[in-house]
């Protein structure tokens, strides 16, 4: 059941730590009065001591009730109702208790008690005893005599008769009755604070595996869409260069292993990405004739050590050559990447024929949903859809492999 929900370990080491210096500073203080006045009784020390560990024990109980079956209820459940009226009668029968159990009115051991019906004497005649008033001071020589514990010179009489009725509540009863709602406020306080802690982790957990769930949807879309035109363009060649085909199929294959070992990673070398853009292209050039010009500005330096997003470029060309080829007039596809700084600036500009009446599709729309849950507002992507041309332009930054 959720009401027993194990609590984190942080907080257990919080009331940890609370409750024992709660139970240590008793004798930390007994300690002390030892240190600061020699002739302490320890007994009674030791006595007073046990009578505030009960005291404590009885908030422990009451703490524990409250921390592992009636907190859970308000926080976990959400059972607002059933929480208050249980923690309304667990208060009610923790104040029944005190108001019934009051600090102890006896005296020290040896003294006698604030009030007392007759005197506890030893064996000795009443009769002698009673030529005394014992509202008077008696004095230490007779008192000796007597046998009997002289009352302090000075001192007020001692009441007689049987102590006055106090009433159902006092200052005892008031005093716990606050610290005790001081206490279940503070418990519940933490265990929200721990909660919403625990809530804001399981929630970026949740929207980390559906971040990563999402990216692995749009890559598995992208894959099939990459394969279905290159096939395509393949098996066009096999009767017209049997030979040149053999050569397709080896890039193919050399396509295939960056699609199956880099591109379900976060980040890729740009170099890879950019020999993989490179073979795509060889491969177009054979199915186009010669009015379809193809144009390439790369990078010449190395790019292993830049990293950027996998296949971000590769569906713009292929929108270039699926939308922006004509096989009755000149074509032109203009394609650049260049490092600028600490972005990736690329480029893919295409001429635009009249038959020509759709643009994008599923690789581009893909592409820009992972362009913004990788990468945010942290990329700048311009798409210019105009007359004669289709013009793209994607700046994304990179990460260092250093």
């Amino acid at each position: 059941m959720a009401i027993f929900k194990k609590q984190t370990r942080q907080e257990t080491i919080i009331y940890t730590i609370v409750w024992t210096l709660f139970f240590l500073g008793p004798i930390v203080s007994m300690l002390f009065s030892k240190v600061a006045t020699s002739n302490v009784d320890m007994q009674q020390q030791w006595h007073e001591l046990l009578a505030t560990w009960a005291m404590l024990l009885t908030f422990l109980v009451v703490f524990l009730i409250h921390n592992h079956i009636l907190a859970p209820l308000i926080i976990h459940e959400r059972r607002t109702t059933i929480y208050l009226i249980a923690t309304v009668a667990m208060i009610a029968i923790f104040q029944l208790y005190q108001c019934s159990h009051h600090p102890s009115d006896m005296p020290r051991e040896g003294e006698a008690g604030p009030y007392h019906s007759e005197m506890m004497l030893p064996d000795t005649s009443q009769a002698t005893i009673n030529n005394y008033n014992l509202d008077q001071d008696i004095p230490p020589e007779e008192a000796q005599r007597l046998g009997i514990s002289p009352r302090p010179m000075g001192r007020p009489p001692r009441p007689m008769g049987p102590p006055p009725d106090r009433g159902p509540i006092d200052a005892h009863a008031i005093i716990a009755f606050v610290i005790l709602i001081m206490m279940l406020g503070a418990n519940l306080g933490i265990k929200f604070y721990f909660n919403s802690q625990s809530e804001r982790q399981r929630l970026a957990e949740l929207r980390q595996q559906t971040l990563k769930q999402e990216l692995d949807f749009l890559r598995y879309q992208v894959n099939p869409h990459f394969f279905m035109n290159t096939l395509n363009n393949i098996h066009a060649l096999v009767d017209i260069d049997p030979e040149q085909a053999k050569s397709c199929i080896v890039s193919l294959s050399k396509m295939m292993r960056y699609l199956l070992y880099e591109a379900n990673k976060d980040e890729v070398s740009l170099q890879s990405g950019v020999e993989f853009l490179k073979r795509y292209v060889e491969l177009m050039r054979i199915r186009f004739s010669d009015k379809v010009s193809i144009n390439m500005d790369l990078p010449s330096q190395s790019l292993s050590n830049i990293m950027v997003m996998p296949l971000v470029f590769i569906p713009f060309v292929e929108n270039a050559f699926k939308h922006g080829v004509s096989y009755a007039k000149l074509s032109v596809i203009d394609i650049a990447i260049k490092v600028n700084g600490n972005h990736v600036d690329f480029r893919c500009q295409n001429t635009k024929n009249s038959d020509t009446h759709e643009h994008g599709g599923v690789g581009i729309s893909n592409v820009i949903k992972r362009l913004d849950l990788i990468y945010g507002k942290g990329y700048t992507l311009n798409i210019n859809d105009g007359d004669r041309a289709f013009d793209v332009e994607l700046s994304i930054p990179y990460s260092s492999n250093n």
